[in-house]
This record gives C-alpha cells, structure tokens and sequence, in this order.
C-alpha cells in the first residue's frame, strides 16, 4: 500500500511539473504624477471625441459650418499632442511608459471610432474602409485605463496588441467580403 501511495505521489508531482508555465506579466507601479496625467489625457480624448462628433453633425446640417475630417486637428486633439510630447520627459517608473502607450492607443481607438461613426452615418463615406472591431477597442481601453488609474499599477488587460492584432484581421475579413459583395 506504502508503494501504491508513493507511486501515485511521485506520479502526480512529475505530471503537475511537467505542465507549462504560463508566462504572468508582472504589475508594474504606475506614479501618481502618470496617474494625475492619465485623467486629464482620458477627459481630453474624451472631449476631442465629442467635439468631432458634433463638428460632423453640425456640417451634415450645414456643409458651410467648420467640421475637421479628423478629430486629432481639432482644439482637444491638438491638446493632446501637445501634452504626449511634454509628458514622455517626466516618466520615472516602469509601469509609467506602458501606461502612457496605453493612453496613447486609447488616443487612436477614439480616431477610429470617429471615423467609423462617420461612415455609417454619412452617406459620403459609405465606401471608406469599415473598422468597427477596432472601433470596439476604445471603450475597452478607456476602462482599463481608468482601472490602471484607481489601483496604481499596469497591467496588460484586454487593450493589448495581440487584442488589437485579432481586431485588425477581423476588420481585414470585413472589408474583403464588402469589396466582394459588390458588383
């Protein structure tokens, strides 16, 4: 019996180390200065993408009205441009630059979803390239970052590149059964 219990032991212990590691990624520290900046970065793309949104909708009602074609060439977009270049100086801790792409990637995902309100609401631009899956990764993005921002510290989550990778390859499928659809 001692040796059926031993043989099964030693069995279990070889075949519990034999499964992989995964691979953890290791929170990193985000400073209180980077968080301070990442709310105020996180309200003005949120305000860059409301101002481009009534922007077009304004120039739908009146194309004489001045509407930019992207929201980054708008009074909040050129804000945040400003403030990514006077920002990268100031980073001190590990998690800080990842926090800051981060930000970064939000920036764009909001382009993305301008323009992609854009083109399902303006006939004009109903043959311009559809990106909704990567449209999709704005608000993702937008709550990690505000979760980043409570707890301190970076963590991958789901506004990651291989998410964006997956989002730009069903975007691809997307566009191609459109270009076929047509005649």
């Amino acid at each position: 019996m001692k040796k059926l219990f031993a043989f099964a032991f030693l069995s279990g212990t070889l075949a519990f180390s034999q499964q992989p590691k995964v691979p953890t990624e290791k929170p990193l520290p985000v400073s209180h200065y980077m968080r301070k900046v990442g709310l105020l970065y996180l309200q003005y793309v949120d305000q860059m993408f409301e101002t481009a949104n009534q922007e077009h909708i304004a120039w739908m009602g009146d194309h004489s009205s001045e509407w930019h074609t992207s929201p980054e060439e708008n009074t909040y977009g050129k804000a945040l441009t400003n403030l990514e270049e006077s920002t990268e100086i100031d980073i001190k801790l590990p998690g800080d630059k990842k926090f800051l792409d981060l930000l970064e990637s939000t920036k764009t995902y909001a382009v993305v979803t301008c323009h992609e309100v854009v083109r399902r609401s303006d006939p004009a631009f109903k043959d311009t390239p559809m990106n909704p899956e990567l449209a999709k990764m704005y608000p993702v993005c937008v709550g990690q970052a505000h979760g980043i921002i409570a707890a301190g510290v970076f963590t991958r989550g789901d506004c990651s590149p291989k998410k964006e990778d997956e989002a730009i390859k069903a975007d691809k499928a997307l566009q191609g059964n459109q270009s076929e659809a047509k005649p």
